[in-house]
């Protein structure tokens, strides 16, 4: 396995896990100090960094990496996304931290990528639930553009051999259950999803690829969004001998380790943070009790 195999010649990695900020540059200032102070090999972001919505400035993240050596590896998340477009997003939260992040190269603003730490035989890989869907009145409904799946399948299928894979993604896609059968990672505070016409693509993918067969599906987005449907056709059996570890999510404010239920395999997830920001503020910023900001 990937840990077994790595731990004797190979530190593990080391990660800070950031998510749901809000705007809150003092939370975020903390746990970038505290990341610098350990040395980890990078820190993950899983989105929400703006207060309420794209409007919001997030210069407090370049402020806070400025002068340090960290590798930051943001997600977009729903409140992220909301009124942008692909080139807004990209210039509002990718670009500034694009160096040695793989983008794809078939698009013109990559709002996704993956990262590889080739010391520790690793791949990030960071979805964007949240694609522009044609209209901004809703920053809640995951949207999938085609060229981000056929992206993600050839991340997983041409990973490296005997790499370990994570995903991030800002909002778990399936509400996990004991009935799953894996009791002993499940807790009762766990997080709620956004809406979506498909129940859970993202971890279908992971979980044909875990099994090495292929997928051939199409999938919904929610009515009325642009695209309203995309495809996964993609033949896992001859990848190679790559390993899936876990996700990586936010968007719940709050920690939740566990199994995914529905799934042909044991898959992680993990939702436990370092850092995130519990607004009191209602949305025009007096005082009230509308929160988190979810």
């Amino acid at each position: 396995s990937y840990l077994t195999d790595n731990i004797a010649s190979n530190p593990l990695p080391t990660f800070l896990h950031i998510t749901d900020i809000h705007g809150d540059r003092v939370r975020f200032n903390n746990a970038v100090k505290m990341a610098d102070a350990i040395g980890v090999d990078a820190i993950i972001d899983t989105g929400d960094d703006v207060f309420f919505n794209s409007t919001d400035s997030v210069a407090f993240i370049g402020d806070s990496l400025s002068g340090k050596n960290l590798v930051y590896l943001p997600t977009i998340g729903n409140h992220d996304s909301y009124t942008l477009t692909e080139q807004g997003m990209y210039e509002k939260f990718i670009d500034s931290h694009k160096t040695g992040l793989v983008l794809d190269s078939n698009v013109s603003y990559s709002t996704y990528y993956y990262k590889d730490f080739a010391d520790k035989k690793l791949r990030l890989i960071s979805v964007n639930q949240f694609q522009y869907r044609g209209k901004s009145n809703n920053a809640t409904e995951r949207n999938y553009h085609q060229a981000q799946i056929d992206f993600l399948c050839g991340a997983l299928l041409n990973a490296p051999d005997d790499y370990g894979i994570i995903v991030m993604i800002h909002t778990p896609e399936a509400n996990p259950t004991k009935s799953a059968g894996y009791t002993k990672f499940y807790q009762d505070n766990v997080p709620y999803f956004n809406s979506g016409a498909s129940i859970a693509p993202i971890y279908e993918i992971v979980d044909a690829f875990i099994s090495g067969v292929a997928l051939n599906k199409t999938f919904d987005n929610v009515s009325g969004n642009n695209p309203a449907t995309f495809t996964v056709n993609v033949d896992f059996s001859g990848k190679n001998d790559s390993e899936f570890i876990c996700f990586v999510s936010g968007h719940r404010h709050a920690d939740g380790v566990y199994y995914l239920p529905n799934m042909t395999n044991k898959i992680l997830m993990i939702n436990s943070v370092c850092s995130n920001s519990w607004s009191h503020l209602n949305t025009g910023g007096s005082p009230g009790s509308n929160y988190p900001y979810s």
